[in-house]
């Protein structure tokens, strides 16, 4: 984890809205537009300023009449020249662009502030197990502690920086209705030019500068696509490492000792284990699962998936083609969960008691993992024997 510290402090672009958003709320309430020129005929009472081509069109047009006199034709329609205005240009759109911008790096920045606020919770509603004859889980939670935040006043550092955020993207928000974004298309891939516009006016000006606050703070997530896949499968390892841990520290926490304490686990190597229900081996595969063989039954598949199932629209259909074996799958869990409650429930796992696969949500910023992994080891291994 980083300093949590140096992450709840405002950054640059929080710094810029701050001090120049009201000008784009400006540009989005008060846009400037162009005068754009059409031709429409009209009804003569309704006409201000007729076209040039009117004698012509009207001469073609014998419908538009009205009547024929001694000298000459009496028009009912004649084509007219309207103005109109013109919002959807370079300018207004890259300012509409802009809100759509601003509004997904402070969500993405909120759900960050959001995780810190919930370790924080997690200490204050675990402090009371200090207090209870749990040694093992204090003493964890006592070194979690110690490591993470030396100091008191998290909690409140967080709910303060995360209030600080929301606050700017509920201002954000609101522009999602202003007179601007409705008239102006939004495209992907605009470039900031800096345009006469951009230049001369003092409001668009100040509204340059937060696009360009927003590149510098976006620069991460515009890496060429090999820098992206290096960063998902670095993920990917990471999450199979921490699944690795979160299993033998869980065979800790049940009692679960290797045989042989300086044998280096890696890939290709079966730990055994000595417990109260006869020997135990973890064996790490070489497709990066896990196969904990008990005493009696069928090994246990362990694998590591860094991805958010319950967040994801289409995940009964793909539990339904899981195989129906003894499995146990660690995942990520959702923020914004969009499977059915019933899912959501068996994702959290264990259970049900004849399911042949057991989900168990992880993740390194709860701190319940441990406790979690440790629950499914002794429902799939200790329920047997029970």
């Amino acid at each position: 984890m980083p300093e949590a510290n140096k992450f709840l402090e405002e950054g640059e672009l929080e710094k810029i809205l701050k001090e120049k958003l009201f000008h784009l709320e400006q540009v989005c309430r008060d846009p400037i537009s162009h005068l754009k020129i059409n031709e429409e005929r009209q009804l003569i009472s309704r006409c201000k300023r007729p076209s040039s081509r009117a004698p012509s069109v009207l001469a073609a047009h014998s419908e538009d009449w009205e009547k024929r006199t001694l000298w000459g034709i009496q028009p009912k329609r004649i084509l007219s020249l309207v103005h109109d205005d013109l919002y959807n240009f370079y300018e207004n759109q890259i300012c509409a662009s802009l809100v759509d911008n601003l509004e997904e790096v402070l969500t993405e920045r909120i759900r960050e502030i959001q995780r810190v606020v919930r370790q924080t919770q997690s200490i204050e509603k675990w402090q009371a197990a200090l207090e209870t004859k749990n040694h093992h889980r204090a003493k964890r939670m006592s070194q979690l502690w110690g490591a993470l935040w030396g100091d008191g006043g998290l909690l409140s550092q967080s709910e303060k920086a995360l209030e600080r955020v929301a606050k700017l993207r509920r201002r954000v928000r609101v522009l999602t209705n202003s007179f601007l974004y409705r008239k102006s298309s939004k495209r992907k891939g605009l470039k900031l030019r800096m345009t006469n516009i951009f230049s001369d006016q003092s409001t668009y000006r100040n509204v340059a500068d937060i696009w360009r606050a927003w590149q510098r703070e976006n620069a991460s997530g515009l890496a060429d696509p090999q820098e992206g896949w290096k960063r998902i499968q670095d993920a990917t390892i990471g999450m199979h490492y921490y699944g690795y841990l979160t299993v033998l520290k869980g065979l800790e926490y049940l009692g679960c000792v290797p045989d042989d304490l300086d044998m280096r686990f890696c890939e290709g190597v079966r730990l055994p284990f000595g417990s109260d229900i006869g020997n135990l081996s973890l064996y790490w595969a070489p497709d990066g699962s896990l196969e904990l063989k008990p005493p009696d039954g069928d090994s246990i598949r362990i694998t590591s998936v860094p991805s958010l199932l319950a967040g994801s629209d289409e995940i009964e259909k793909w539990m339904e083609c899981l195989p129906h074996k003894n499995l146990m799958i660690l995942h990520l869990d959702s923020e914004q969960p969009k499977a059915l409650p019933k899912t959501q429930i068996r994702l959290r796992g264990p259970g049900p008691k004849d399911d042949p696969v057991t989900f168990v949500s992880i993740a390194p910023w709860e701190l319940e993992s441990v406790e979690r992994v440790a629950r499914a080891l002794r429902w799939r291994l200790w329920g047997p024997v029970y």
